[in-house]
């Protein structure tokens, strides 16, 4: 066909006749449908024939009416059908004929390579330190990598083992009716209990003092997906079996509250007063800037998705001891959740993990309530009780990172200096607070300003109370929403003045001796040097040319640069406990309080423990984490370092105990001795091995930091990110080229570990906002893998990148 207004579209030749054409439409639960009318119009035309083609469009009317609305973003799939016929033409065609050059990145097919990565971490490494800030791999990264680590459901299971499984609300209401009939006579089910069933054999239904959450919902269900029963059978098949067929009847339906905008609607907030962020005078700032941008801009959910489901295994002892097996981030908590539940003293009960596949946050609070279900079960059966959540539970009862709204309105001069932000943040909590407040502090405090200097606040911040599950902290919890926020808002501040983005960042980022709208002193430049590397790294000038270059030429497939600073508010890092023991053999046993997620925190404490003692590493072994030891969470990216500062203390009052041996040994040899010969006077002297330490603040030069005067944060951390894009407009999909990732590092720990962790972050991270956010329905259909993506190393929506770069910057002071 001809091209006639010159712009590629309808252009392709006429070289070949379409002899037989199959045209079909696939869904997950529809199957395959074919477009009979359209193959017709195509059959008998040449390649290019544009009326023929558009022809074919309007017969696809059927196919995109039977779509099924359930499944989501039906716009998107509608254009979809019509956008991949379009492009199968245009392919069809470049395979006989030359097509317009603007058409010839949309013809052809893209082949995604296997996402690769690559680091540089000589800055972050100090030879005299060793083994602290040497690279190595995680003590049992073997033993994970061949299957032979245990985990939870994994650990030997007594013969009397029971397993346990819930039934999940549909519907939201007051409860009228629970009919547990049908399960209490299927096959292998042991008893069910719900809410009344606990509390009428004494135990709390509340997941604390004080705290509103219940392990079964009593009265009314506040959200699809919360707990109204527990099944006890011989299997853990058939105990979900059973759950399936637990009924509940409601004596009142409740409007569902499901979206911020509902809960504005509704005025459904946590916070009476909202939480306000200020400073300088904004108002005035506003009346005299040269441009002023108002807008508003979202982020959604974002499930933790870690590859173990939320699991625990209770065993009672029969003298009123209870100990619970779980995938946790705080041991702790578990312990005081199941104490309170049974009603038994907190020294009696000890919750314990030796490893987690994966938390991302959502094995804080969001673990509690599988480990008191377990423990409750145990308790009334009397044999040891399984419970393990499938993944579509584990997705519809519990939360995911809290989804936020921002309506800003931000000042700024001609030449892009912002002069001042106003406007109203709001966060989703769910249907219980789970430190949603605390959160909303958190984000308008460390956050929302994210790596720009803007001398006047006023933002006030809501927590939205809702008919959804509690949603909680997850990775980054706090700056990830607040970054892509702030960064959108500065966005749109650019096209306002029609300068750069990255030029608008570049003048409005922090520099040394600026302060926060908290009052954290920025006390170094390392933000603008992480972007220079950043851009120096991927030649950014010359790849800004190439993108413009690019887009100039390809209607339908574009690119995208980007280049983002980000700072990290660092809490003090107190309280967590380590107690260090030597065996008579010269092997060392770290006892401390940080779970090993994933993240490599073991071999960070390992090292610690190496250098201090002046040990073999390899004779330093770090035990499992258990309530008795410490009741502190791991989280806010702080416990490798605090528990680290915890080790070395303790390993120092292990020093301090032996060094009256040392200093013989050292003074009758002549020498000083081997580390083996200390450990064999000392059980000769039957001296106190054991050492014993709680970081709270300890200055140790060139070790322990002491507490920061800088402000309210210990430390913030910079860093920068530059990501270059391709998005076919036909298929809808982004994939991400290439990603370069500095990081303002210090002397890391351990660089290997930590150079993965930013890999692994930065590709969480980019998720979110491309692919990892749900639509708000109460269908949780819509909670499952079939819309909510993963990455993989072939993705069709390229995530992780490829090839992704991390670069860390040398030591700060």
């Amino acid at each position: 066909g001809d091209d006639d207004d010159g712009d590629g579209d309808g252009g392709g030749g006429t070289a070949s006749i379409v002899v037989k054409k199959s045209v079909a439409s696939a869904s997950f639960h529809g199957g395959v449908l074919r477009a009979t009318a359209a193959e017709a119009a195509l059959r008998g035309s040449t390649l290019g024939d544009e009326a023929a083609f558009r022809t074919a469009l309007h017969e696809l009317t059927p196919v995109i009416a039977a779509l099924d609305s359930s499944l989501g973003r039906t716009q998107l799939r509608k254009f979809l059908i019509s956008s991949l016929l379009y492009k199968a033409m245009l392919m069809a065609v470049s395979a006989t004929s030359a097509v317009p050059k603007s058409l010839a990145a949309a013809a052809a097919a893209f082949e995604r390579p296997l996402s690769s990565g690559a680091w540089d971490i000589a800055g972050a490494s100090h030879a005299p330190e060793f083994p602290v800030s040497k690279p190595m791999h995680k003590l049992s990264a073997l033993a994970q990598c061949t299957g032979a680590a245990r985990y939870t459901d994994d650990l030997p299971r007594k013969s009397a083992t029971l397993h346990a499984a819930l039934a999940l609300a549909r519907e939201i209401g007051v409860i009228g009716t629970i009919d547990t009939t049908a399960a209490k006579q299927a096959e292998g089910v042991v008893d069910v209990f719900t809410a009344s069933d606990l509390s009428a054999a004494g135990l709390k239904l509340s997941l604390g003092e004080g705290v509103e959450e219940e392990s079964l919902v009593s009265h009314e269900i506040p959200y699809v997906g919360a707990r109204v029963a527990l099944v006890i059978a011989t299997t853990r098949a058939l105990a979900e079996a059973a759950a399936r067929l637990v009924q509940v009847s409601l004596s009142e339906v409740r409007t569902p509250i499901l979206t911020i905008d509902d809960a504005i609607a509704a005025k459904s907030f946590f916070n009476d007063a909202p939480a306000a962020l200020r400073k300088g005078d904004a108002a005035s700032a506003l009346k005299s800037s040269d441009v002023i941008v108002r807008g508003s801009v979202s982020v959604g959910h974002q499930y933790h998705f870690y590859m173990e489901t939320q699991s625990a295994y209770a065993t009672i002892d029969g003298t009123g001891g209870v100990a619970v097996d779980v995938a946790t981030q705080s041991p702790g908590s578990v312990a005081s959740a199941v104490a309170h539940a049974l009603g038994v003293s907190a020294s009696k009960v000890e919750a314990r993990m030796k490893r987690a596949g994966g938390g991302y946050g959502g094995k804080a609070t969001r673990s509690v309530p599988t480990a008191v279900l377990a423990a409750c079960a145990a308790a009334l059966t009397q044999a040891p009780v399984s419970l393990v959540l499938p993944l579509n539970e584990n997705m519809d009862s519990l939360g995911s990172r809290r989804p936020h709204k921002f309506e800003y309105v931000i000042g700024a001069t001609k030449d892009g200096v912002l002069t001042a932000v106003t406007g109203a943040t709001y966060a989703l909590q769910g249907w219980t607070s789970d430190m949603g407040l605390l959160a909303m502090a958190m984000d308008l405090n460390g956050a929302i300003d994210g790596p720009f200097n803007v001398p006047n606040w006023d933002v006030t911040g809501r927590c939205c109370r809702t008919t959804t599950p509690s949603n909680t902290f997850c990775r980054g919890p706090i700056h990830l929403p607040g970054h892509l926020l702030i960064e959108a808002a500065v966005e749109a501040v650019a096209a306002a003045v029609e300068l750069p983005p990255a030029l608008v960042r570049a003048r409005n980022l922090y520099r040394a001796g600026d302060v926060t709208p908290t009052g954290q002193l920025i006390d170094s430049d390392n933000m603008a040097r992480c972007v220079d590397e950043a851009k120096a790294r991927c030649g950014f000038d010359a790849l800004v040319a190439a993108v413009d270059t690019a887009n100039a030429t390809n209607k339908y497939v574009k690119e995208g640069i980007a280049l983002s600073a980000f700072k990290y508010s660092m809490g003090k890092a107190h309280g967590y406990k380590a107690m260090v023991s030597v065996r008579a053999d010269g092997s060392v046993l770290v006892q401390q309080s940080g779970c090993e997620i994933g993240q490599g925190l073991n071999v960070k404490q390992a090292q610690v423990a190496a250098q201090t003692l002046k040990c073999p590493i390899g004779q330093v072994h770090v035990d499992l984490v258990s309530s008795k030891l410490s009741m502190q969470a791991t989280g806010g990216s702080t416990t490798s370092e605090g528990n680290a500062a915890s080790v070395r203390l303790a390993c120092e009052d292990l020093v301090r105990k032996l060094q009256p041996i040392t200093r013989h040994l050292t003074e009758s040899l002549g020498r000083q001795p081997a580390w083996a010969e200390v450990v064999e006077a000392a059980v000769d002297a039957k001296a106190d091995m054991t050492g014993y330490g709680c970081y709270s603040g300890q200055f140790e030069k060139g070790v322990l930091p002491g507490d920061s005067k800088l402000g309210p944060s210990q430390y913030l951390a910079f860093g920068a990110c530059v990501s270059h894009v391709r998005y076919d407009a036909l298929l809808a999909e982004a994939t991400v080229l290439r990603a370069e990732i500095v990081t303002d590092q210090g002397y890391s720990l351990n660089p290997s570990i930590d150079a993965g962790q930013a890999h692994s972050g930065g590709t969480q991270t980019a998720l979110q906002p491309m692919l990892q956010t749900r639509k708000s329905s109460i269908d949780t259909l819509l909670c499952r893998t079939q819309l909510y993506l993963s990455p993989s190393p072939f993705s069709s929506f390229s995530l992780p990148p490829f090839p992704l770069s991390c670069y860390a910057a040398r030591r700060r002071v």
